[in-house]
């Protein structure tokens, strides 16, 4: 990983550190707010048909689930656009593409309306991850508060920290395979599928190839979920104490 940190660095400048990060953040906004928009009006639309103030276990991460398809399904080709912006590579006489839009227009035309939903497959498998992710996260801020509560303090910002980098790292293990996988199939343009590519990294490289690059993956997942969390839930208290103080 540090290599190619020095290699981009070495050919790019630091902006080639930043490839792509406007389209991700558009990528990101736009599929956080189909998550979580259609799984509160999944959860809405259950109490109201079921009359039940309370959503189970197992309802619950059905609705999950569920709302992480639609928002795969809907989503996929930002996600196609922005891998393609992120990892093109500034050749001499290259054609690159310029922004978001541009991508999304080209890919259809040159590749056809199919590319850009290539990786569709295992993202929605993937869709186990943030369940995964969550469950693992509510397990581990139970314990902490636990001990938070017997030693008569609140959960500190480095505890939640910790608690959303736990979460993030066993969802990130799981289901590795598949984002290994789904980020090939993005940048895919031979209609390769997700069996052939995970087939041919065994032949080649072994168990170990399904696990080719988790170390950068890692970091860069666990640091985003261990700071959002701690954003969430500092926000979360402070919003609460705001709408107590209004009362």
């Amino acid at each position: 990983m540090l290599k190619i940190i020095r290699d981009i660095y070495e050919q790019d400048g630091l902006p080639g550190l930043y490839q792509g990060l406007r389209a991700q953040a558009i990528a990101l906004g736009i599929s956080n707010f189909v998550y979580f928009y259609t799984y509160e009006t999944f959860k809405t639309v259950y109490r109201i048909v079921l009359a039940q103030a309370k959503i189970g276990i197992v309802p619950n991460l059905t609705l999950a689930y569920v709302a992480g398809i639609v928002n795969v399904l809907s989503t996929t080709p930002f996600w196609v656009a922005m891998q393609r912006l992120a990892t093109q590579k500034r050749k001499k006489g290259a054609v690159l593409y310029k922004n978001m839009a541009d991508a999304l227009v080209r890919i259809k035309q040159e590749e056809g309306l199919r590319a850009l939903w290539n990786g569709v497959g295992p993202s929605i498998i993937l869709c186990s991850n943030p369940t995964i992710q969550f469950v693992v996260y509510e397990r581990v801020r139970r314990m902490v508060a636990y001990v938070a509560k017997t030693g008569k303090r609140g959960v500190t910002a480095f505890e939640f920290f910790l608690c959303g980098a736990v979460a993030k790292a066993a969802a990130t293990l799981l289901t590795y395979p598949l984002q290994l996988a789904q980020s090939r199939l993005r940048n895919d343009t031979t209609g390769a599928t997700t069996v052939s590519i995970l087939q041919t990294e065994l032949e080649e490289n072994g168990f170990a190839g399904w696990y080719r690059g988790l170390s950068a993956k890692m970091w860069q997942t666990i640091l985003t979920a261990a700071f959002q969390f701690m954003v969430y839930e500092k926000l979360r208290a402070a919003i609460i104490m705001a709408l107590g103080g209004a009362k």
